[in-house]
């Protein structure tokens, strides 16, 4: 993700850049073609980071079943240990109140 994002920012600099250009232009002619270029070389890259996560993404959503069963058991610990508080913190109380009697 990490790299998506700044090749992301890289392509909206270039973009940027180009359509500056274009409404102003350079007293160097060169420079036009070079950022054009530069501009198709960051769109490729923001392409192949961005096609590779949506692989990525689609992936994990294969293997939605199994994360949805690992977090199936975590909510059920969890579910227990908050049980078993409450139970302890109530057999705590009702002990105080017999030590106090």
């Amino acid at each position: 993700m990490d790299q998506r994002e700044l090749s992301l920012i890289k392509f909206d600099e270039k973009t940027e850049e180009v359509k500056k250009l274009v409404a102003k232009p350079p007293n160097d002619p060169a420079k036009l073609p070079l950022a054009k270029e530069a501009h198709k070389q960051a769109t490729q890259s923001y392409n192949y980071f961005n096609n590779a996560t949506k692989v990525k993404f689609q992936e994990l959503l294969d293997h939605k079943e199994y994360f949805d069963a690992i977090m199936f058991d975590v909510r059920k610990k969890k579910n227990f240990l908050i049980s078993l508080k409450s139970y302890m913190m109530q057999q705590l109380y009702f002990w105080i109140q017999c030590q106090i009697l």
